[in-house]
């Protein structure tokens, strides 16, 4: 009968809470339309949910990033479990995203119920508490920026988890401590959980620690539960280490300016009262200035609590009033200071920590309640009802419903329901058709999209994530801040400047040499003035594009577009950043195939040969009595050469520069720097000068030695009138007659993907050294690996210049007999693996060190392979536990039956 009782008990609690949940959020929920808000992004659809479940198990992704990241973590198991639920059953991301909601509000309620409940709490402090804690404004302001993974953390594991482990430690029972440990491994989900759970932990052993017995129990407890967690998460943690992901384990994320504006909210009076989160300004304006004077309401419980004796009850009321105390530690920590302690971008922002005290206040108020309602002196109960009654009248802003209410004010964040258009999901059925394995863009970058003639939608912090972009067919989305996945790329500032300008042919060879063959454009979204007009222009570029429309939606195919493989034709050096290679490609109008190498400082005997331009970036020198004795006006640029060489001056034009009429430049003075004899030549202005409009001008030949040179440049201050003002120009070096470049016959390649980390390349036909481009992001851990099998390239699918490059069929397939298959094999080639084109990757291959004119390769990002390993550890760990857990029950079983 006690058995059931408890059932029932929890039974009507959870009843309770729902009940309560869907006050809270009654509009949200029986409106139309999936749940937005400030950072929600989840699935909308079955393809969506379909796409966000297979691309998690993989080591490289495209989460939020069109040219690929290394991903850091694989922690949304429980999140993955629900949508496949979800998917299973045909539901949408409609009905999860009010789901998810729901479940939150209502576990962490009837968690912290039971919490409570174990630490020998009445029934009704309890429930007071659970109140409490869904009603503390982390849950307010968590909810609107979609950050239910920390709720869910926090508010839902946590309670269980301490049960858990303070029962491992009082009965000695390593039961208790290995599901613990499960909860915990749960709770990362949220990756601060981390570093939250074991500062619980710790801050719990001042009240569990009694004695030397309760000390072993504790230390055996503690290492259990570590254990049982982190082997739990095996298949991400020691990739962390190994390839450094800086978003992760680096100190740098405090010092950034979206963590700064963070922190904005926090004071030492705000913490007191457990506001001053994240973006706490949704909670701060919901809240009634009329009731700012009851706002210290629970805090003050919660410091009550600690001077009142309890009795018969669990006391750990000294292990949260020190979870309240890292709070105060961890602000006095400047950004400043953070940046310097290590792997501090775990800790990542010190307002997070709000959702640990906002725990601890709810637990130590809850004591006090506790403690009120036990008196049975009649003035008391008035008074504890009264508390009550505060507390209710406390919660105000949830339920007034003030969490979908109109925004009030700046940039304050409301949830609303938003019904996307039946365009966008025609679009995408027709992205799916698509046989490339290429990418696409959605201008503008970023992941928020402001919707045109909808106030709830339009202006700033009113914008919606972008399903549609996030889960795109063809990675699509392109960030734009700091986050666990590491810094934006600076190929992704150069992508989001692209409609800066008038689209013309350079920048459509740009998108192409970022393997976007589409272009997605939305005319119900709002885009930056300065980009609109060159949008809306994009129809007028003519043949250069194909496109289709749906509706509200335009796609756009690029005919520039390059394959994710390929050889290129063309091939420039330039010592310059990533900015330049919009001008190498504007220079490079007639190039099919271009290959652009940046910043490459240590000499490379292939790439010099294998390169055919030479941009150098010419610093003028100032002083020059010893190379300039005539007094004549000259101009003179120091700057290196990769080789000895004959090359061909190209000058560029500037509207500074007037060179109409000449036919010719006296070089006075040229030799290696530090030399003191010169030679002077005269050069003539070549015949590849189109009209005097042309931004480049061709001259002669020229021998040019390999290191530091000079070259002196007369001018006159008439045709030069702002020289002073030039103190950098660029002096376009072309190799016109290179001896030892190879010859530039294409081999002909086929490819086809495997999956998101491993594709099958072919090449024949390969006589000379030649550079296969990759267009991911470059990464240390993509290597390239011989493969000695037969020929298992499929039927191509699309082919590229007249069949010189073939594209087979891709497939995802993440476990099959080829797997394994190179596991046993050195990478090759990996000297000769670099950057490319600003971001991509590239391998300098020459066929007489492999199999002859025909092989095959294997191109795989290695960080997959310790994945597979440790989730191999971590299932066996889960199966062994599994087996743990069922000789516990049925031992427990037949004891209990056998008396």
């Amino acid at each position: 009968m006690q058995k059931y009782t408890k059932s029932r008990e929890v039974l009507l609690v959870f009843l309770f809470f729902f009940i309560l949940t869907t006050v809270f959020f009654r509009t949200i929920i029986f409106s139309k339309g999936i749940i937005v808000g400030h950072d929600w992004m989840l699935p909308y659809n079955s393809p969506q949910m379909e796409r966000y479940i297979e691309h998690l198990f993989y080591t490289w992704t495209y989460d939020m990033n069109l040219f690929g990241v290394k991903n850091p973590f694989f922690v949304q198991m429980p999140f993955i479990l629900l949508t496949k639920i979800f998917l299973v059953l045909g539901l949408n991301g409609e009905l999860l995203s009010k789901t998810l909601l729901i479940l939150v509000f209502t576990l962490s309620g009837l968690s912290m119920f039971l919490l409570l409940r174990y630490l020998r709490l009445n029934k009704t402090s309890s429930v007071l508490g659970g109140f409490i804690l869904i009603t503390m404004p982390v849950f307010f302001d968590y909810t609107v920026m979609g950050w239910l993974f920390v709720l869910f953390s926090i508010g839902v594991i946590l309670p269980i988890c301490l049960i858990c482990f303070i029962k491992s430690i009082e009965e000695n029972n390593t039961f208790y401590s290995m599901l613990a440990g499960l909860l915990f491994s749960i709770a990362i989900l949220q990756s601060q959980s981390l570093v939250w759970y074991p500062m619980v932990f710790l801050a719990l052993s001042i009240s569990l620690i009694k004695d030397r017995t309760t000390f072993v129990r504790y230390f055996k407890s503690s290492v259990i539960v570590m254990v049982i967690a982190l082997s739990l998460h095996a298949s991400w943690i020691p990739n962390l280490f190994i390839y450094r992901d800086s978003g992760v384990i680096n100190s740098d994320l405090a010092l950034d300016s979206v963590s700064l504006g963070m922190r904005s909210r926090l004071s030492y009076v705000n913490i007191l009262r457990g506001w001053g989160g994240l973006f706490n300004y949704h909670y701060e304006i919901s809240y009634p200035k009329a009731l700012m004077s009851i706002s210290f309401l629970i805090p003050f419980l919660a410091f009550a609590s600690i001077m009142i004796k309890i009795k018969n009850q669990v006391d750990i009321r000294f292990g949260m009033t020190i979870l309240i105390t890292y709070m105060f530690i961890l602000y006095s920590i400047s950004p400043q200071m953070m940046s310097k302690i290590p792997f501090s971008n775990i800790i990542r922002d010190t307002g997070r920590f709000t959702a640990l005290t906002s725990f601890a206040f709810t637990v130590l108020a809850s004591y006090f309640i506790n403690f009120m309602f036990r008196i049975e002196n009649k003035k008391y109960k008035i008074l504890t009802w009264g508390l009550v009654a505060l507390i209710i009248i406390n919660a105000t802003p949830f339920l007034n419903g003030e969490l979908w209410g109109e925004p009030q004010r700046g940039y304050d964040v409301r949830l609303r329901n938003y019904v996307f258009p039946y365009d966008y999901t025609l679009a995408e059925s027709f992205l799916y058709t698509k046989v490339t394995d290429s990418k696409v863009y959605y201008p503008p970058s970023g992941t928020n999209i402001g919707i045109i003639d909808k106030t709830p939608f339009f202006g700033d912090f009113r914008e919606i994530k972008d399903p549609f972009r996030g889960y795109s067919p063809s990675p699509g989305t392109i960030y734009m801040y700091y986050s666990s996945m590491g810094k934006p790329s600076k190929i992704a500032a150069l992508l989001d400047a692209i409609f800066d300008k008038k689209v013309d042919t350079a920048s459509l060879k740009l998108l192409g040499l970022m393997n976007i063959e589409s272009v997605i454009l939305r005319d119900d979204i709002f885009y930056p003035e300065n980009q609109a007009q060159n949008i809306k222009d994009l129809t007028k570029v003519g043949s250069e594009f194909d496109f289709v429309k749906f509706g509200s939606v335009k796609i756009f195919s690029n005919k520039n577009f390059l394959p994710h493989f390929y050889i290129p034709d063309d091939i420039t050096y330039s010592p310059d950043d990533i900015s330049t290679i919009p001008q190498i490609l504007d220079l490079k109008s007639n190039s099919d195939r271009p290959g652009i190498f940046l910043g490459t400082e240590r000499e490379d005997e292939v790439l010099s040969k294998t390169a055919n331009v030479f941009i150098v970036k010419g610093s003028r020198v100032k002083t020059q009595t010893d190379i300039n004795s005539s007094g004549e006006d000259t101009r003179t640029y120091e700057f290196q050469i990769p080789k000895d060489g004959e090359y061909e001056i190209n000058t560029s034009i500037r509207s500074t520069f007037n060179l109409s009429g000449l036919k010719a430049i006296n070089i006075k003075k040229i030799g290696t720097r530090g030399e003191k004899t010169f030679q002077t030549i005269s050069i003539n202005r070549g015949t590849s000068l189109k009209s005097e409009n042309d931004k480049y001008i061709e001259w002669g030949k020229i021998n040019l030695g390999q290191g530091k040179n000079l070259i002196v440049f007369p001018y006159s201050k008439k045709t030069n009138p702002q020289s002073e003002k030039d103190d950098n120009d660029l002096i376009l070096l072309k190799n016109i007659s290179p001896t030892d470049v190879y010859s530039s016959d294409m081999p002909e390649i086929s490819f086809e993907r495997i999956n998101p980390t491993k594709y099958k390349v072919s090449i024949s036909e390969a006589t000379n050294p030649f550079v296969l481009v990759f267009s991911e992001s470059y990464h240390e851990g993509w290597k390239i690996f011989l493969d000695n099998s037969v020929d298992r390239t499929t039927k191509m699918d699309r082919t590229y210049f007249n069949g010189e490059i073939g594209e087979g069929n891709h497939k995802t397939s993440f476990l099959d007999l080829n797997t394994f298959e190179t596991w046993g094999q050195k990478p090759i080639l990996d000297d000769s693996h670099r950057s490319i084109n600003g971001y991509a990757n590239s391998w300098i291959i020459d066929p007489n060190k492999l199999n002859g004119d025909r092989f095959q390769l294997v191109v795989e990002y290695l960080p997959q392979r310790n994945f597979i390993l440790g989730l191999t550890f971590s299932v066996i760990t889960f199966i062994l536990y599994l087996i743990y857990i069922c000789y516990f029950v049925v031992n427990k079983f037949y004891k209990t039956h056998s008396l």
